[in-house]
């Protein structure tokens, strides 16, 4: 029984830190370190006490596992904390678009459609605006082109189109499930060269 007690902290944990994340109390901006070592500090403090108590060892168990869980989350947030050096970072929206040349390399074999092949790209490097210099970016990048000529995996490609964040249509999140996939960015009214 205890070990579901456990389980349940750790995913309330997780739970938790989701919600607060959701509110903005934590971000990408947030100043973290210097909150979770006092906290975590705390139950581990309870276990040295329990070792003449061992009533109060379940509860402290259970509280370093929820605060574990909730660094779990502020570690690895569903919504990843984009910087400069990602390519996600230069998505646009729909009022400001964000037209940029994509350099990289093709990232798996292309997806076959009936006309069209949908090709997942490793980005090398992100060009944004016609007169600047190519920024190192990291990440992929998903893109449809005509299936004649074509693309196999492995060929270095550049492509200029519109970068944005996938939609989260209603009934399906496409954004999450490209997501998984390591996915953060589309680009859309591509040329390629």
């Amino acid at each position: 029984m205890a070990l579901v007690y456990l389980a349940v902290a750790w995913a309330v944990g997780i739970w938790l830190s989701r919600w607060l994340w959701s509110l903005g109390v934590f971000g990408c901006a947030a100043p973290t370190g210097w909150l979770w070592a006092p906290a975590l500090a705390a139950p581990l403090a309870g276990l040295v006490v329990a070792r003449k108590r061992p009533r109060g060892r379940l509860p402290s168990v259970l509280l370093l596992l929820l605060l574990l869980g909730a660094l779990r989350f502020q570690l690895t947030p569903f919504t990843p904390c984009f910087t400069p050096g990602d390519l996600a970072y230069y998505n646009g929206t729909a009022e400001q678009p964000t037209w940029a040349t994509v350099t990289g390399v093709v990232l798996h074999p292309p997806d076959e459609r009936d006309t069209t092949l949908r090709v997942r790209l490793q980005a090398e490097s992100v060009t944004v605006g016609q007169d600047q210099a190519p920024l190192p970016a990291t990440g992929r990048a998903l893109f449809t082109v005509d299936r004649y000529p074509g693309l196999r995996y492995g060929d270095r490609v550049a492509v200029r189109g519109r970068l944005e964040a996938p939609p989260a249509f209603e009934g399906f999140d496409y954004r999450e499930y490209l997501a998984r996939r390591g996915v953060h960015t589309l680009i859309q009214q591509r040329n390629m060269f």
